[in-house]
């Protein structure tokens, strides 16, 4: 999981979409946020519905969402 950001940000690059640009938001309490995430690119939003404990595994998560969507344009 831990490398679609790096796929998506490449992937971005050689299609010459620009930069994914990240998004969050965050949930519960302070001791113990969850993180739900989206990314945009070339226009697009991808989002998931989960939420996750770390903000690094929800932009994974959605970068992998992303990836796959737009690789198989």
């Amino acid at each position: 999981l831990h490398v679609y950001k790096n796929l998506l940000q490449q992937y971005a690059q050689k299609k010459a979409l620009g930069l994914p640009i990240y998004s969050s938001e965050t949930e519960g309490p302070p001791h113990a946020p969850r993180f739900r995430s989206k990314v945009c690119v070339d226009g697009k939003t991808f989002g998931t519905q989960e939420f996750f404990s770390t903000l690094k595994e929800a932009e994974q998560a959605v970068a992998k969402v992303a990836y796959h969507a737009l690789s198989l344009d």
